[in-house]
């Protein structure tokens, strides 16, 4: 392990640095930990960066330009391509969180574990669902509002992932755990 989490894992104060050195002091004794996390943002980015290059190389092969017909078809593909993303967050946050969980409490992990996120899909896709929606809303109402919900909304997939909470339970314990710290 790296030392204790901040906070014991109880319900003591902690301080935002406190959790940041805790952090570091992980990574700095095992670089390799970051791979699990670079892997699993390399697979949620690709569907987007294969169909972006081909949109690219369309458009250049058309001197710049898109026929209405290709414009629609690349639009509906990029919608097909952002639902893909979401279902693959959906899926890999569940690994991703877990490896963070065991890493901060000293066990073991593996590249493949981010990939073991299938018993949390559900509750990864509602919890993206509704935070981007509030959070959004929140930013759009002079940002503060979007930053502060952010803050008070940052744990449900840890919530989610570590107590085995459905996504609205994951939201409103996160909500609580962070009073004071938003």
């Amino acid at each position: 392990g790296g030392g204790d989490p901040p906070g014991g894992g109880g319900a003591t104060q902690w301080s935002p640095m406190d959790a940041v050195g805790f952090g570091f002091a992980l990574v700095k004794k095992d670089l390799g930990l970051m791979l699990p996390f670079f892997v699993g943002a390399l697979v949620i980015a690709l569907p987007g960066v294969i169909f972006g290059g081909i949109r690219g190389g369309v458009i250049a092969a058309n001197n710049g330009r898109l026929d209405p017909e290709l414009a629609i078809a690349f639009s509906v593909g990029n919608i097909v391509v952002q639902i893909i993303g979401l279902l693959l967050r959906a899926w890999i946050f569940g690994g991703m969180f877990q490896i963070a969980l065991d890493v901060a409490r000293g066990n073991s992990y593996s590249i493949g574990g981010v990939f073991s996120g299938g018993k949390h899909f559900l509750s990864m896709l509602v919890i993206q669902i509704v935070l981007g929606i509030a959070i959004g809303l929140g930013c759009m109402c002079l940002v503060a509002p979007g930053v502060f919900l952010m803050l008070a909304l940052s744990q449900s997939y840890y919530c989610a992932v570590d107590q085995g909470l459905g996504p609205i339970e994951a939201i409103q314990k996160s909500w609580s755990i962070t009073e004071g710290q938003k």
